[in-house]
């Protein structure tokens, strides 16, 4: 029986006598302890008789109350019509385990809304074939327009305010002769313009967020692929005001010229340049409660800054942090840091050897679809069985090659893949000694999963008796590439959406929550010093919680009952 919420029994915790006003009792010898010794003998080998015995009539009696339960209810426990049909069985694994199956299911799902009306906006040109009149996803949440500054897309909370930023001296130029790929417009093309996302409610001493979007830094901006949506949830989430950087693309002209191209260097200088902009003022913006003139403080005295990133974007933002914490860069010279990190399906090995680039390779296995005969036709499988990350489609050594040509255009130069800023999977302690607290989110059938775990592993076993590196790292089976992205169902008003892209959000909004109210990561806030050679937090996340996601008291870690998890929101915290 449930104890009362409450009692000391629902506690753990029974009051002894001298609390409950009572004298002790005097102790005394349990009364077997003071039988004599033939008599202790004889009661053990009884008990050890009918312990043989009793296993067996209790297994007996719960046989014969299935089989009364059984016979009560007109059928037999070995009658073969009470058992599933076999293929009926398999197609329900084959659909309702393997998450491969939403997989191929979101991308479905996906390509029926590029081609429907329900995403009834027009691009202006591409790459690829896409001409005007090109239906997609993206284009809608995105709104369709330019990245120079004008338009805006869809938000995922209609309460959520934003406006376009430009800052002196954060201009740069997208040109053909460069390579930049500009997927709005052709030849050159201005960019530079962020845009700032600020939730309901939010102050000047609301927590601030520094986003810096993926798309293997050879594309994407604020308001392209996705990033418009994904940066006003973010705030929406979080409760943080958002600056969704546009960063120059790899490589890029710096000057009118093209005499200077972006590589790494220039990228993680320009990140890092944005967060000391981010750490001292927020700029006005219509319909919010900020200020009429914006937000400014001094250097060191502004609320809570932090970075999140997705993709080749996540592996950027960790660069910034790897140079912060080993000391080739710092923040207002020192007077501001960020205080966490919330970095979504990381890309962090620019030679791109991970062994999950081969482990978890998309394939058609047909050998893990054996069971089924030729005329079975299973749902969505056919003759094989997918496996893997459905991003990465190419043989894995195709995949690794392309992606190392990637990481040489970022980082500009082969030689420089090895800079273990920038490709921070081969960072050593010594660059991760000063980390903030990091949650990291990845795909458990993804291609980049290995480097997560060597970059989650590392961060946190960096960790010294004075300083803690704590390290939260979310994986989730089957789910491929930038998961997260696809979190609301592809795209689709109708689709149900991704629970492993919705509890990864939670879970991210959480962390940003609790890491602002308390300096650590979920339920780290009671840790008293360094632990040495830690290890990450790590959680495999194989079904879906019972509960609803982002519930109070349940965001962080879903208990599936009617009674509260452990882990006390952020407010109760703060009070404690």
């Amino acid at each position: 029986p449930q104890a009362p919420a409450g009692s000391a029994l629902a506690s753990g915790h029974l009051p002894s006598a001298a609390h409950r006003g009572e004298n002790p009792p005097r102790r005394r010898r349990p009364p077997l302890c003071r039988m004599r010794r033939s008599a202790r003998i004889s009661i053990f080998v009884l008990c050890a008789a009918w312990g043989s015995v009793l296993p067996g009539a209790w297994g007996a009696s719960q046989l014969r109350g299935a089989t009364e339960q059984a016979a009560q209810e007109g059928r037999r426990l070995d009658d073969p019509r009470g058992a599933p049909d076999e293929l009926e069985w398999k197609r329900s694994f084959a659909l309702g385990v393997m998450s491969v199956a939403e997989q191929h299911d979101c991308k479905r799902r996906l390509t029926a809304a590029d081609a429907s009306e329900a995403c009834a906006c027009a691009g202006e040109g591409g790459e690829g074939g896409e001409g005007i009149g090109a239906a997609s996803w993206g284009c809608c949440v995105d709104g369709g327009v330019n990245e120079t500054g004008s338009g805006g897309g869809e938000l995922y909370d209609k309460t959520t305010r934003w406006r376009w930023l430009r800052r002196p001296g954060f201009t740069w130029t997208c040109a053909a002769e460069t390579r930049c790929r500009d997927k709005y417009g052709n030849g050159r093309t201005t960019r530079g313009a962020d845009i700032v996302f600020v939730p309901e409610a939010a102050t000047c001493s609301s927590p601030r967020i520094l986003m810096v979007h993926g798309d293997s830094w050879t594309g994407g901006g604020p308001n392209a692929t996705g990033y418009f949506w994904h940066g006003s949830r973010l705030a929406a989430a979080t409760g943080a005001i958002v600056l969704s950087v546009d960063y120059p693309l790899a490589p890029t002209c710096l000057d009118a010229a093209c005499a200077a191209r972006a590589d790494f260097k220039t990228i993680v200088a320009w990140i890092l340049r944005s967060g000391e902009y981010l750490a001292t003022r927020v700029p006005a913006v219509d319909g919010t409660d900020l200020p009429l003139e914006g937000c400014e403080n001094l250097p060191g005295q502004g609320p809570p800054l932090l970075i999140a990133g997705d993709s080749s974007g996540a592996g950027s933002a960790y660069s910034a942090l790897v140079a912060l914490s080993g000391g080739r860069e710092r923040l207002n010279a020192g007077r501001d840091k960020f205080a966490g990190a919330v970095l979504f399906s990381g890309w962090y090995d620019l030679q791109c050897t991970s062994p999950t680039y081969v482990s978890n390779a998309y394939a058609d296995v047909p050998r893990l679809n054996a069971s089924f005969s030729s005329n079975d036709a299973a749902p969505l499988l056919g003759a094989s069985w997918p496996s893997g990350d459905l991003s990465y489609a190419a043989p894995p050594a195709q995949t690794g090659w392309e992606s190392v040509q990637l990481a040489i255009n970022y980082a500009g130069s082969y030689q420089a893949t090895f800079d273990p800023v920038a490709s921070t999977a081969h960072a050593g302690a010594e660059l991760l000694r000063e980390l903030p607290p990091i949650y990291m989110t990845v795909g458990g059938a993804e291609v980049l999963m290995g480097e997560n775990f060597i970059v989650a592993q590392n961060a946190a076993a960096a960790s010294t008796a004075d300083h803690t590196n704590e390290v939260v790292l979310d994986v989730f089976d089957g789910m491929w590439h930038d998961f997260e992205m696809y979190s609301q169902g592809c795209g689709n008003p109708a689709s149900t959406p991704l629970w492993q892209g919705q509890l990864a959000w939670a879970r991210a909004a959480r962390f940003v929550r609790d890491v602002a109210a308390t300096g650590h990561a979920p339920c780290a806030a009671g840790q008293v010093g360094g632990v040495p050679g830690g290890a990450p937090r790590t959680t495999w996340h194989m079904t879906a919680p019972p509960v609803a996601r982002g519930d109070e008291g349940h965001a962080w870690a879903p208990s599936g009952g009617s009674e509260p998890d452990l882990f006390p929101s952020p407010r109760r915290l703060v009070e404690a």
